[in-house]
């Protein structure tokens, strides 16, 4: 009976020392070679432990700034978030304003939501300005994938459409692929207005 209660005692200690999380929302922030997440349900910083490769693969592509949903479990007394699971990420260099070859704009206004607007019938591409008509907006989702780079969800609540993130110095090619046969459909280079 002793040694029930010991073991009894022993798996309360350990669950109240971690608490596991379903999925935790909130932004990286970086302090030389260290990295912390700022909760946004509790804003509690934590230092960022993964727990497998793969994930410490996808952590070490973030930057200052950049968002991440991930899951699993917090060491409160350490401030410690070990994550199993990246789910989604929100990029900081992707926000503001991009044009594509045609000089339609791109907005990304935050981490989820994306706006295209039509070129005016002059090739003035400066600023926001009346002249460009806001086509549609989306909402859009970044995920890690194993070849290093980003996926890219973008869905109008019609379709969803899908796409590999390829950033250079001042431009992102998005290819779009088809979901069924994995071939690149379509390349769209964007660069950078503001």
């Amino acid at each position: 009976m002793k040694l029930l209660y010991g073991l009894l005692f022993l798996i309360s200690a350990t669950a109240s020392a971690y608490d596991l999380t379903d999925a935790l929302e909130g932004i990286i922030y970086r302090t030389g070679n260290k990295i912390y997440f700022k909760s946004t349900g509790d804003f509690q910083y934590y230092k960022i432990r993964p727990t497998n490769a793969y994930v410490n693969r996808d952590i070490q592509q973030l930057e200052s700034g950049d968002s991440l949903e991930a899951s699993g479990y917090l060491e409160k007394s350490k401030s410690i978030f070990h994550i199993d699971s990246v789910h989604f990420v929100g990029l900081k260099k992707i926000l503001g304003v991009w044009k594509d070859q045609t000089n339609n704009l791109f907005q990304f206004v935050n981490f989820e939501k994306l706006t295209v607007y039509l070129r005016p019938s002059t090739n003035r591409v400066h600023s926001m300005s009346s002249d460009y008509t806001p086509v549609k907006s989306f909402q859009y989702t970044i995920t890690p994938n194993p070849s290093n780079d980003w996926s890219i969800l973008i869905n109008d609540n019609l379709s969803i459409q899908t796409g590999n993130l390829e950033f250079e110095k001042n431009n992102i090619k998005i290819h779009f692929i088809n979901s069924e046969t994995g071939e690149i459909t379509k390349t769209v280079t964007l660069q950078r207005v503001f």
